[in-house]
């Protein structure tokens, strides 16, 4: 087994020696306003970037472009980003981090805005982490932040949240047009769809010409799989506390399992990320006899009668191959829900000796795989404590399976 494993660490650590790298034709303006033609790595980025790798030609070497070297650049029919000096508000909206100021705080900063909407109102987006702004731009005017902020407003008995959603009059007041009402601007949310939505609409009421990028639904899918497979799987049990005569190695020994794994594809990266939710059916049967003076009859018999539902929530980054195949790794929190499972401890006459009953709680999952089309073959390893209950007691579980499958949706 941990021959395997040791394969399955090095397959991980090369897989992107061998993951197809997509480079999509683009370009770049310099400094000098100079408009370079090139092949740009699309890597379909959920921050915005700070620099870019592109090939002035297929086989031409790579090369990086940052900021402070480039004005603009963009991947034909896809997406647009602009070098602009900004003032930007990066107050955390995490709930637990909200200040107790309803304004603003800028700083200025040199970025590049991703385009959304252009016409003669522009429309940008800039995300970081959990931070996400919109910017805009009418005509000739300088490029600003439509403000949005989440805040505390402390009373004597406790504090609330409270929204500044001055973004809505910016609006009202630099975008009027006849078939827009206030009613309109009032209802905008301070999210992609909604403004996307509020600047083309004025911009066809303006009668101007509008281009939009970033118009691939954004929403993310869902894959359902089911499985089945094979566990090659080992156990051994041990008193802490006393060189006792249960304490067991079981060996390994093989058996079935399958379930269903619902994927939530994440929309970016060029759908490189997914969340796993997973159930699956194991079980572990056998038993081993030992001569054992302690006991009446001199012989013990342990057997342990094993089988539960695991429950998985993980995460998995895919490596393209091409449009149909994929070598994929993922890792996990298995959570295990035995069914009337224990070990059994009875003397040569069959009577019962002792029980310990199984009560497996959380652990870790890894796996590695290869996906073509719909159907899919996947390494997975887990070690988990059966016996976490006991306080003496302690036990390994190893399981080492072989999956199998089919992608129903």
């Amino acid at each position: 087994m941990k021959t395997i494993l040791s394969y399955v660490v090095i397959l991980i650590t090369t897989i992107n020696c061998y993951a197809q790298i997509t480079f999509e034709k683009g370009y770049f303006i310099n400094n000098s306003g100079e408009k370079v033609e090139c092949l740009i790595k699309n890597l379909d980025w959920k921050d915005n970037p700070t620099e870019f790798t592109y090939k002035l030609t297929s086989d031409s070497s790579e090369k990086i472009s940052s900021i402070s070297s480039v004005e603009e650049f963009g991947i034909y029919n896809l997406s647009k980003y602009i070098r602009a000096n900004v003032d930007i508000d990066k107050s955390s909206d995490i709930t637990g981090k909200l200040s107790d100021n309803r304004n603003p705080i800028f700083t200025k900063e040199i970025l590049f805005l991703k385009v959304l909407i252009e016409g003669d109102a522009n429309l940008f987006s800039y995300e970081n982490s959990n931070l996400k702004r919109f910017f805009f731009k009418k005509d000739t005017d300088t490029i600003k932040q439509l403000i949005y902020k989440r805040y505390l407003s402390h009373t004597p008995s406790n504090g609330r949240i409270n929204i500044n959603e001055r973004y809505k009059q910016q609006l009202l007041k630099s975008l009027k047009c006849e078939t827009i009402s206030i009613k309109k601007i009032k209802s905008l949310s301070y999210k992609e769809n909604s403004l996307s939505n509020f600047f083309i609409k004025y911009n066809q009421c303006k009668n101007s010409k509008t281009k939009q990028f970033n118009k691939t639904n954004n929403v993310g899918s869902f894959r359902l799989t089911a499985k089945i497979g094979v566990n090659n799987s080992s156990l051994k049990i041990h008193n802490e506390n006393f060189n006792d005569s249960r304490n067991t190695d079981f060996g390994g020994k093989s058996g079935i399992r399958f379930g269903l794994e619902g994927e939530f594809i994440l929309p970016f990266n060029k759908n490189k990320w997914s969340i796993l939710l997973e159930a699956n059916y194991q079980s572990f049967k056998t038993q081993k006899t030992t001569e054992n003076n302690s006991i009446s009859g001199g012989i013990l018999v342990s057997k342990v009668d094993y089988s539960s539902v695991e429950a998985i929530l993980g995460i998995k980054h895919n490596f393209f191959l091409n449009k149909k195949s994929k070598i994929f790794i993922s890792v996990g929190y298995l959570h295990d829900f035995p069914n009337n499972s224990s070990i059994l401890f009875e003397r040569g006459d069959g009577s019962l000796y002792n029980t310990l009953d199984i009560k497996a709680g959380g652990s870790l999952v890894i796996g590695t795989g290869y996906k073509y089309d719909k159907y899919s073959f996947e390494l997975r390893y887990n070690n988990r404590d059966l016996l976490g209950n006991y306080s003496y007691w302690s036990s390994d579980y190893k399981s080492l399976s072989l999956n199998i499958g089919y992608t129903i949706f």
